[in-house]
């Protein structure tokens, strides 16, 4: 019985196990996914779709094509995503503005706020005092 959630990443030349502890971020880009592990990365052909439900409360979805991993996240300034070991994501304004605040209550509780398609739920802002 596997305890490890991971990747299996599968190119012309290897098949790869990557942990999703490990995982900084992944991005579609084209018709490949680039999975992005602080120095490591891997590209291979395969749909964000597809490895979606494999991510677990840690992973937001901050734009159809991209997902950022909250535990590893040191800082969310302006509109880049600073992240442990120095690797930078840069997003759109409003993607930013929407991590930034999943951000904060992630940190606060270790919980996202979010509804089912992960997008910001803006029913209760004051309840995190995100104003």
């Amino acid at each position: 019985m596997r305890s490890e959630a991971f990747l299996a990443v599968r190119n012309r030349s290897s098949v790869t196990r990557v942990p999703l502890e490990r995982i900084l971020y992944v991005q579609r880009e084209r018709r490949k996914l680039l999975v992005v592990c602080g120095e490591e990365r891997f590209e291979y052909y395969e749909t964000i779709d597809n490895v979606a439900p494999l991510f677990g409360k840690e992973f937001y979805r901050v734009n159809d094509g991209c997902f950022v991993n909250l535990d590893l996240i040191d800082k969310v300034k302006g509109e880049t995503v600073l992240f442990r070991g120095g690797e930078k994501l840069m997003l759109s304004r409003d993607a930013a503005i929407k991590c930034k605040q999943v951000f904060y209550v992630y940190l606060k509780t270790g919980e996202q706020f979010a509804n089912n398609n992960n997008s910001l739920d803006n029913s209760a802002p004051d309840k995190y005092n995100l104003d």
